[in-house]
């Protein structure tokens, strides 16, 4: 399986987002934009910038870039739900794994493995199961 890792922000990424957003369509045009509107919150120092994401991104690489965010103080209020400690810690214990949205839960869970999405979470990440 592959492991879930984090994304880490350095040049290559900025190009890419450029690269998008020049292309344009949907998504991709969005990310841009969403690029440019950054740049402008982080030059102005009198900006107070708030990021606000679901539980289940910390399940994703993602994680990386919101922990980097923090790390480097780019962000001064974050509104999330409390699953996001959960994942957060259980990330810490074992590793996610690259998964399928069309995986079969009952095999999974047969293995000891549950599924967020298209995000394979082994049981071992939530602690120990006392009966």
């Amino acid at each position: 399986m592959i492991k879930v890792r984090d994304i880490r922000v350095n040049d290559s990424v900025s190009d890419l987002v450029k690269q998008m957003y020049e292309a344009g369509g949907f998504t991709a045009k969005k990310l841009g934009i969403a690029a440019e509107i950054l740049k402008k919150m982080f030059a102005d120092r009198e900006c107070t910038k708030f990021i606000s994401f679901p539980a289940d991104i910390i399940s994703t690489g993602t994680r990386g870039v919101i922990c980097d965010m923090v790390k480097e103080k780019k962000i001064d209020v974050i509104i999330t739900t409390c699953g996001m400690l959960d994942h957060d810690l259980a990330r810490i214990w074992k590793d996610y794994y690259h998964g399928d949205f069309m995986a079969d839960d009952a095999k999974l869970h047969k293995k000891g493995i549950n599924r967020l999405g298209n995000i394979f979470i082994p049981n071992e990440s939530y602690g120990l199961v006392v009966f």
